[in-house]
């Protein structure tokens, strides 16, 4: 369904001892499809040690094959594609001595294309061949394989052979049968772009026949309450916004959508999808209760039994568990911020594209939280973007200073030294010159981002305004451990950390204890209890971290899924992500 991450929970939810070579294999696979692949490449090489069945060794070929499109390292790469093509030849030859030929026409055509990135051209066409005969054999015995995948081996053998036009026939039926799901036509069209690039085509020349499904990020004003003096979203408009939505998921391959679910464009927006049978996520600042009270009983009871429908028909309805008694409309960035990092995470699961599409008046960004905000934020980085127009601009105001909150959007750092409580007092002294004077000097370089840090001994409390920033300095801070000797000055090599990241709101006060703005709030405490069970030596962060990452449009690190892991203190169980330089 494309959805490795619940696949990856659903598998380590069981009990270890219990799990079978196959589990093993589709948590490796889940890992792979998460982005982590060192990971499934330890947990799949210790199963193909014990039990190497023709599955586990197509499953780590692919692993290899991914990471030899993610790798730079030229001799890596040529490292990773060859243990690929061989696991897949080794698969495949499996397979068919044990008489299940229907299984290896996949690793055939694997080691065909692994062929072709070695450029050993003669074999990709004698693999590429055999793939074929095995797929057109199913075909004619009318197997109840899943067709999708048979005709797409096709259309990739036929790219190797040389026949696009054949290539195209085959994935124009892959996608016509019953059992090709979104999630597998982007796996196609990647697939293919592959191995038209290396058997020398325009890597694009396909790229017509995919009808991949988008995910829409949606975000629109809520119906005018009564009295508002400058009309935007009218009840008279309500008719024509629902038609112009229509419009534009017929104009659109949308597969899935996120949105929140306020009363007016929202679920109008969600109704729609759900009319078409389209997966929807609504994201929420707090418990459905509290935003039912903000941001739709004003409408009246009819919209208040809609609010209720949309949510009973989403797939899923995530709470960010904000402050709904906190002043300001910070928690209504923070939503927007977050459902469109997520929708990011999610099509870059499938292999697929994002689009937005918003319900706006054409104002400026002045008004904090609403749809105005995330439009310029989405004209600053997105091309796809498509606008239902209501009322009409108002001009920018100043904001009064008694409006603006004290909370605000911030990305949060705790650190923890892994066996600070073992040193002796003669090794205090060239902790703090040497440890703490590096971490000084290198927070010196982002003294423009950073608006707080703190230490208390052993730990380490660091508040950014940027998610990048944060995510490059901590991993500056593990490398900075890691490249330091440290028993040259006389502390222990085994000194390390543990560092945790989360971005949300948060309120900045004056602290009279230490004289200067530090922060507060329910998130901080979640960020500190992450850290404890972070590895030591790794950067463990938060979901909302990964997604407004993604939303910022980040590229110099990358976030890949560890699980749903409990917190320290029972704070409770939360989804993780593993944050790794791009070269790590």
């Amino acid at each position: 369904m494309g959805e490795p991450i619940v696949a990856f929970d659903l598998l380590m939810s069981q009990d270890k001892e219990q799990l079978s070579s196959k589990c093993w294999q589709l948590l490796g696979q889940a890992l792979a499809n998460c982005g982590s692949h060192l990971r499934a490449r330890d947990i799949l090489e210790k199963q193909y040690l014990n039990t190497p069945t023709p599955e586990l060794c197509a499953s780590l070929a692919r692993v290899y094959k991914d990471l030899w499109k993610t790798t730079r390292d030229s001799g890596k790469r040529l490292q990773f594609v060859t243990r690929s093509h061989g696991l897949y030849v080794e698969a495949a030859e499996k397979f068919d001595r044990a008489g299940i030929e229907h299984e290896s026409y996949y690793s055939w055509i694997n080691a065909a294309s692994t062929a072709v990135f070695l450029s050993r051209r003669d074999l990709a066409g004698e693999y590429a061949e055999k793939a074929r005969s095995l797929c057109m054999e199913l075909l004619a015995s009318r197997s109840s394989r899943s067709k999708h995948w048979i005709e797409a081996t096709l259309g990739e053998a036929m790219i190797i052979l040389g026949d696009t036009n054949r290539a195209r026939v085959h994935y124009e039926r892959a996608q016509e049968t019953h059992s090709c799901r979104n999630s597998h036509i982007g796996t196609m069209r990647k697939q293919a772009r592959l191995a038209l690039e290396h058997c020398g085509f325009d890597p694009e020349a396909l790229d017509a026949v995919f009808n991949v499904p988008k995910v829409c990020v949606f975000s629109g004003h809520m119906l005018d309450r009564e009295g508002r003096q400058t009309p935007r979203f009218q009840a008279a408009d309500i008719k024509r916004v629902q038609s112009e939505i229509s419009q534009f998921f017929d104009s659109n391959q949308i597969g899935i959508t996120y949105s929140s679910a306020a009363c007016g464009s929202d679920i109008l927006f969600l109704e729609e999808a759900n009319r078409r049978g389209v997966e929807s996520i609504i994201v929420l600042p707090f418990s459905p209760e509290n935003f039912r009270k903000s941001s739709v009983s004003f409408a009246g009871p009819d919209w208040e039994r809609r609010f209720e429908n949309v949510l009973a028909s989403a797939s899923k309805v995530i709470n960010l568990d904000d402050d709904a008694s906190a002043p300001g409309a910070i928690a209504f960035t923070y939503t927007n911020r977050y459902l469109d990092g997520a929708a990011m995470l999610r099509a870059r699961a499938l292999e697929t594209e994002t689009c937005c599409l918003a319900v706006w008046d054409g104002s400026d960004s002045w008004r904090k939280g609403g749809t105005s905000e995330i439009v310029s934020h989405w004209q600053q980085r997105r091309e796809d973007l498509s606008v239902i127009n209501v009322g009409r601009p108002v001009k920018q105001m100043a904001v009064p200073e008694c409006e603006t909150p004290a909370r605000t959007l911030v990305s949060v750092l705790f650190a923890d030294v892994v066996g600070f409580s073992k040193l002796k007092d003669p090794q205090i002294d060239p902790y703090v010159k040497h440890f703490l004077a590096g971490i000084r000097k290198l927070s010196n370089r982002y003294e423009d981002e950073m608006t707080f840090i703190n230490t208390w001994g052993d730990a380490i409390f660091v508040v950014f305004k940027s998610v990048e920033k944060l995510g490059e300095f901590a991993l500056e801070l593990r490398n900075f451990i890691y490249a330091s000797d440290w028993e040259e000055v006389m502390l222990p090599d085994s000194l390390n950390m543990r560092i945790a990241l989360h971005s949300a709101p948060a309120s900045a006060l004056f602290d009279p204890v230490l004289g200067r703005i530090n922060y507060f709030g329910h998130h901080i405490s979640q960020a500190a209890r992450i850290e404890p069970i972070t590895p030591p030596g790794e950067v463990y962060a938060s979901e909302s971290f990964a997604a407004l990452s993604a939303s910022a449009g980040v590229d110099s690190y990358v976030c890949e899924y560890v699980g749903r892991v409990p917190l320290a203190k029972k704070f409770g169980t939360f989804p993780l992500f593993h944050v790794k330089g791009v070269a790590d």
